[in-house]
This record gives C-alpha cells, sequence and structure tokens, in this order.
C-alpha cells in the first residue's frame, strides 16, 4: 500500500493500489473505457468500518481494482457507508454491486438517485428516438447522431440499477465521519443535485466533478432538459462552493487533488465568459445551430464525444439566450441561434 507524506500528490496511484493521500483517507484510482483515462474513488476510515465515496464505472476490470484496493487497505473492517455524488455511470455504475457485497444502503440526493434510475434502467433504450430528434434538431446529421447513440451504448449489458432502497442527503446534512463533521452541499450543473462532501475541521472538499484541477467538468442539455440553463445553475452553483468553502484542499473525481480552491472556480468562470464570448463573436456574423459550432469550439471529436460536446454547446447558447444576448428561431425543422 502506496503512502505520501505531503499533500497534494504529484503521481496518480496505479488501478487497484490505494494511496493515503492524508492520514485516513485514501485515493483509488480505476479505470474508465473512454479518453478521460480513470476516475478517483475516495476511501475514508471510519469508527467501525469505512465510508467510500462513488462506485466506478461498471466493468469487470472495475470490480476487480475496486476488490484489490479493498484487500489493501480495509484490515478487515466493512464498508459501512458507500456515498454517491452523482448519477453519471462512472460514479453509480457498481452501487448495486457494491451495497449487496457489504450489505448496505447507498447515500444519494433524491435527484441524483430518480436520474440513475433512468439512466441506468430500461427508460434509456425508450427515449432513443427522442435524443436522436432532440440532436437533428440542433444540427447534427442523422448518420452522426446514431453514431453518437450507439457509442454511449455500447456498455449498457454492465449496467445495473441502484439498489431499491436509498438513504437520503440533502443540503446541508453533516456526516460524522473518521471523527470530523462534512457538511453536504448540493450544486447544480454538471447534473441536477450532485452532492460535495465539506469539512471545515479537516480543510477539504471532496468535489465530485463539480471543480476540477485542469479541466472543466461536462455541462450539457439534452434533450430532457432543453427548457433548463444548466450553465448558469452551474455557475452559480460554484459561486456558492467559493463563499463556503474558504480554501480548502481539494479531492477532485478526475485527476490529481489540488490545492487553490478560490484560484480554480475563479479560472472556470474565465473559460466559460471567453466561450460565451467567442460564440456570440461567430453568432454576429451568421445565425448558427449547435452543431455548426462543433468544429469551431472543439476540433476533431470521436462519436462518444460528440453528444457531450453538442450537449455543451445549446447550454452556452441556452445561458446566453437567458442572459438576453442570444434568441432562436425554427428554419426548415432545425434550431437556430442569432446574436440579439
Amino acid at each position: 500500500m502506496a503512502q505520501f507524506p505531503q499533500f497534494p500528490p504529484a503521481v496518480p496511484p496505479k488501478f487497484g493500489e490505494p494511496l493515503e493521500v492524508l492520514p485516513g483517507i485514501y485515493w483509488l484510482s480505476t479505470a474508465l473505457p473512454f479518453r478521460l483515462r480513470s476516475i478517483n474513488l475516495w476511501l475514508l476510515r471510519d469508527t467501525d468500518g469505512w465510508t467510500m465515496v462513488d462506485c466506478g464505472f461498471p466493468l469487470p476490470e472495475v470490480k476487480q481494482q475496486i476488490e484489490a484496493g479493498w484487500s489493501r487497505i480495509l484490515e478487515g473492517r466493512p464498508i459501512t457507508r458507500l456515498i454517491v455524488t452523482h448519477h453519471h455511470p462512472d460514479h453509480v455504475g457498481n452501487c448495486r454491486w457494491i451495497c449487496e457485497r457489504w450489505g448496505i444502503v447507498p447515500a444519494m440526493t433524491r435527484g441524483e438517485y430518480e436520474r440513475a434510475q433512468r439512466l441506468m434502467g430500461a427508460r434509456w433504450a425508450q427515449e432513443t428516438g427522442d435524443r436522436l430528434s432532440f440532436w437533428q434538431r440542433h444540427g447534427l446529421p442523422e448518420a452522426a447522431a446514431t453514431e453518437v447513440n450507439s457509442q454511449w451504448g455500447r456498455h449498457r449489458r454492465h449496467f445495473e440499477l441502484p439498489p431499491p432502497d436509498l438513504n437520503l442527503i440533502e443540503e446541508g446534512a453533516l456526516l460524522r465521519i473518521g471523527g470530523a463533521d462534512w457538511r453536504v452541499l448540493v450544486v447544480q450543473g454538471h447534473s441536477p443535485e450532485q452532492a460535495l462532501l465539506y469539512s471545515p475541521e479537516r480543510n477539504l472538499l471532496l468535489s465530485g466533478d463539480q471543480i476540477l484541477p485542469r479541466i472543466t467538468p461536462n455541462v450539457s442539455v439534452f434533450g430532457v432538459r432543453a427548457e433548463q440553463d444548466p450553465l448558469g445553475r452551474f455557475l452559480r452553483s460554484n459561486r456558492r462552493v467559493a463563499q463556503n468553502c474558504a480554501d480548502a484542499m481539494v479531492l477532485p473525481s478526475h485527476e490529481t487533488p489540488f490545492v487553490g480552491l478560490q484560484a480554480r472556480i475563479q479560472a472556470i468562470e474565465q473559460h466559460h465568459d471567453e466561450r460565451l464570448a467567442n460564440i456570440v463573436k461567430e453568432l454576429t456574423a451568421t445565425p448558427r445551430t449547435a452543431a455548426a459550432f462543433l468544429p469551431i469550439l472543439f476540433g476533431k471529436l470521436n462519436g462518444h464525444e460528440i453528444g457531450f460536446a453538442i450537449g455543451e454547446v445549446i447550454a452556452h447558447l441556452l445561458h446566453l439566450v437567458a442572459l438576453g444576448r442570444a434568441q432562436t428561431a425554427e428554419r426548415n425543422g432545425k434550431i437556430v441561434f442569432a446574436a440579439a
């Protein structure tokens, strides 16, 4: 079992080989089947067992990596609590397996639990037509939309619904873990009700996907939430994190732990401001569909990435509409955006 005597560690641990980043807090890295490469799971030593945060992508090799991690650090004590930050497959994917393995019930926000039921179950396939229609109305060719849907569905044979029982966590809830209080902070934008954990005593924030050290999390609009402004919600949530979490050290769900929370939140907001300005500049020249922005903003993408990219473009465009800086029109069955 590796140990790192200072924070933050600069090198990620190998898959299945936990790294103690701070006393009683272990970083377990597991694999992802796409370009992001890995997700960070967190294990916190508790009074009579362990608290685990997030579950990994539902693949047999990932379960093996988790089992290997457990064998290195649990020291015969059980996982007594599982906290799932949000509903994306790399975070909730092995939830049922972990809960059945240890005889526990997951802790999640209601919004994320309901979205996990929808994503991991049969409803995802039932909504295929709506997804394809939504992407095509935003300018994606039919073949590209079909490829995105196929890429997103290629691992679904491994998906399982989360358990039927739930320990509900909400904004402001206090969880006692390892002799310290951790407060639940519910944020929006990347997902409906993502749960972050903040400990003032330890000056630590488990930031989920909301705040990452180098990349910005995907903030997307899909067909089921086209009327919303997730980017606005995301930026407001980040400002609330900045107000509530001082300059905490950060344990994110991807890449490496880091210090400098306030500076990172400012950089993320600046990134989105710059992207919004670039989009307005393009719209001033000519009205466009969301799909027309993909080569401008992202360059070459594979099928898996196109769905996230067009969702993010739509989120930025709808945020501009909400700000009064853009407007929409329907042209030949396509949604077209123009500068306001």
